[in-house]
Formats: C-alpha cells, structure tokens, sequence
C-alpha cells in the first residue's frame, strides 16, 4: 500500500460521508418518491452507487457482487436490489415493493463503500496503474478509484436538489 491508495482510498470515504449528508429526511414513506424534472430517487440512487462501487472493487479485490445485497433481476426487495434496476440506464420505478427498506439501503451503500475504500487502500503501485476496461473506456484502476469519487459526488448533488425539490431543508 502506498501514498497514492491511501490517499484514493481517503477520497471515496469523504465521498461516502459527503453523499451521506443528504440521506437525512428519507425513510421508508419517501425513498421512492420521484420529484418533477428529477430522475432519480433516494432508493434507487443508493442501489446504483452500491452497485457501481461494488463493481469497481471487484476489479480490485476479484469478488464478485454480495448476493445479499443485489439480486440478478429487475426488482429487488425488501433486503436487496434488483442489478438491472439500478444499472446504469435503468429507470427508477415509485413501486417501494421493489427496493429494500430505507435503513437496508444505507446499510448497501454503507457496506459497498467500505469495501471500495479497502479494496483501493490495499491497492499496490503497480496494481493502480494497470489498465483495464470500464465500460467503452480504458482506465488505469487510479482513474477508476478518482472517477468514484465524482461519481458519488454526483449523484450525492442529485439527491440535494431532490431534497430541496422534496421541501426538506438545505444539509450545507
């Protein structure tokens, strides 16, 4: 482990905590209420960056998605997510029936960012510039573990306009 995965690693657990930030408000009455001209809701953005940082740490430490967490469906459930509804490109559906309750859905993320976070940390030199494909990309797996953070910092700023658009007090 060196400089460069700690300081990687320390980028997504501010991610982790920053995106938290904004869970404040959501419960098991309103994560799945969609706002106008808004495309995501609470559930379904914290399905998608559990997903997405658990297959980012599966380039790094080589297991694959928890089974408890994630199911190979479209709908998930009260204690997991459905893979194709939280995929990129997938729609998030108001149907609360198929997203796990609130507190499982931070417990997802929660689980999907420490895993991230060590999986990079414990990343050696060698390790983060190897290249691999991300999509239609290629990308050393130091750009991969960079691009988690903004994409954590995305969606966290999504689900801020969601709140507003929501009524709920600003967080910052």
């Amino acid at each position: 482990m060196g400089d460069r995965a700690v300081l990687l690693a320390d980028g997504i657990d501010a991610s982790r905590a920053a995106t938290e930030l904004f869970f404040t408000g959501f419960d098991d009455s309103n994560r799945t209420v969609q706002a106008p001209g808004l495309p995501n809701h609470f559930a379904w953005t914290l399905g998608h960056l559990a997903f997405v940082m658990h297959r980012a740490a599966e380039r790094f430490d080589g297991r694959p998605l928890p089974e408890n967490d994630f199911a190979g469906a479209t709908r998930g459930d009260a204690a997991c997510f459905g893979i194709e509804g939280v995929a990129k490109d997938s729609v998030p559906i108001t149907d609360a029936s198929a997203y796990p309750r609130e507190a499982r859905c931070r417990e997802i993320f929660a689980s999907a960012a420490t895993r991230l976070a060590d999986a990079v940390r414990g990343a050696s030199d060698e390790m983060l510039v190897s290249t691999i494909k991300w999509g239609p990309r290629e990308m050393t797996l130091a750009a991969l573990a960079s691009r988690m953070v903004f994409h954590n910092g995305f969606h966290a700023g999504q689900l801020a306009s969601l709140r507003k658009a929501l009524g709920m007090k600003a967080m910052l």
